[in-house]
């Protein structure tokens, strides 16, 4: 990872492999990562010249933290290095960064339940190439998880690519800077844990230096993979920051709770299941871009698939911004199940099929000061409806409905 004078991280070029049909893997110069004052693994256990690779990769990280080496690479290796068990980082290790070779020395993890765990804080992953055994071992590429203030982990993934996993990244923390990643046939992309308490005897959390202390995903790119971002807290993940990331083939894009957040512009297309799924209480929360299914076959015979709907929002909903595109949706655009107060909703919608619903828009609950507008073309005029199961009250939703333009509600009281 380096950094202009401005302090913005620079990206390397990267491609995913042939055999996915996205372009051939990038040449890895460790030269230039010596230049940064990277310290190799091979210098730091130069007397185990042989061994299992991830003895001798264990014992580098180890090395490195007690000679204070604040980056580590590992250089690149013909047939890349095989796992049988986790590398470590512990607590002691904080502040540490680990360089990977890119795909010139993939982590295949062979046996174990991770790749990498990560038990410190400020620990930055960069150009680490990590395979599974497939979606279905219940393995991680990388669990970050401190025994203490897990609020202070402060991670930073960049430029890393995880495939055949059950989870790429499973963090509990609430400090993620996760970008310009790949995640390529996964079960889930990256595994969110909200921390909800914080021993009153860990350390003071304020304390510099100051890490980033909130959820950034940005950038990344997702392939077959079930959801490429979840939340499996009961609490939900505030001051996110989730834009320009872009799915294809997958079931879903964020499933879980969230709220104070922005949610785009991003790209989910091709989706199995409801792109947007948010549970419990959504408050403050602004969604941008296009999500759907895939409105023309896909080359190389792959399948084409088409969600039953966009968004799904199945508790209360106050202050919410949306703004996006849909594509070729089964049943309908948008559900609110519980009540919404107070919504600014513009949705773009095309489709090459018409819907198996003349409701677009449902409120399951009551829906006070509503604002909407829906774009589509002049041809799917009777599946664009709006049904208000609850209350309609304030907002151009109540105006529509008084003038009996698409709108299914109740009387305003």
């Amino acid at each position: 990872m380096t950094r202009d004078g401005a302090g913005s991280v620079s990206r390397r070029t990267f491609a995913l492999s042939a055999g996915l049909g996205l372009g051939s893997a990038a040449a890895f110069s460790p030269s230039a990562n010596a230049g940064q004052g990277g310290v190799s693994v091979d210098d730091l256990v130069a007397g185990r010249a042989s061994g299992p690779d991830g003895a001798r990769l264990q014992a580098a990280v180890d090395e490195a933290i007690r000679r204070d080496v604040r980056r580590l690479v590992i250089p690149p290796k013909a047939g890349g290095y095989l796992l049988t068990a986790p590398i470590v980082v512990p607590p002691a290790g904080g502040g540490l960064e680990i360089l990977g070779a890119g795909p010139a020395g993939e982590l295949r993890c062979e046996a174990g339940d991770a790749g990498i765990v990560v038990q410190a804080h400020r620990v930055g992953l960069s150009d680490i190439h990590l395979a599974g055994r497939g979606r279905f071992f219940k393995q991680t590429g990388v669990v970050f998880r401190k025994s203490r203030n897990p609020d202070d982990v402060d991670a930073s993934v960049q430029n890393c690519q995880f495939s055949d996993f059950g989870a790429g990244v499973s963090f509990e923390g609430r400090g993620l800077r996760f970008s310009d990643n790949r995640i390529v046939s996964c079960e889930t992309g990256v595994r969110l844990d909200w921390p909800e308490d914080v021993s009153e005897t860990d350390p003071v959390l304020q304390r510099l230096p100051y890490g980033y202390r909130k959820i950034t995903l940005f950038r990344n790119y997702g392939h077959n993979v079930s959801v490429m971002f979840r939340n499996v807290s009961s609490h939900p993940i505030v001051g996110a920051q989730i834009s320009d990331n872009h799915v294809d083939v997958g079931r879903a894009f964020w499933f879980g709770p969230i709220s104070h957040s922005i949610i785009g512009p991003n790209i989910a297309r091709n989706c199995k299941r409801i792109p947007i799924f948010i549970i419990g209480e959504c408050a403050g929360v602004r969604i941008s871009g296009l999500y759907g299914g895939l409105p023309e076959p896909a080359a190389g015979g792959e399948a084409v698939h088409q969600p039953s709907l966009g968004l799904y929002f199945k508790g209360e909903v106050r202050s919410l911004t949306l703004d996006v595109s849909l594509t070729d949706l089964g049943r309908g655009g948008v559900v609110f199940a519980g009540n919404v107060e107070g919504a600014d909703v513009r949705i773009a919608y095309d489709a090459a099929a018409a819907m198996r619903s003349d409701r677009f828009v449902r409120f399951r609950g009551d829906a006070d000061n509503v604002f909407m507008k829906l774009i589509f073309p002049r041809t799917m005029n009777g599946s664009m409806g709006v049904a208000v199961d609850g209350e309609l009250t304030g907002g151009d939703l109540a105006l529509l409905a008084r003038s009996g333009r698409g709108v299914d509600a109740k009387e305003e009281k």
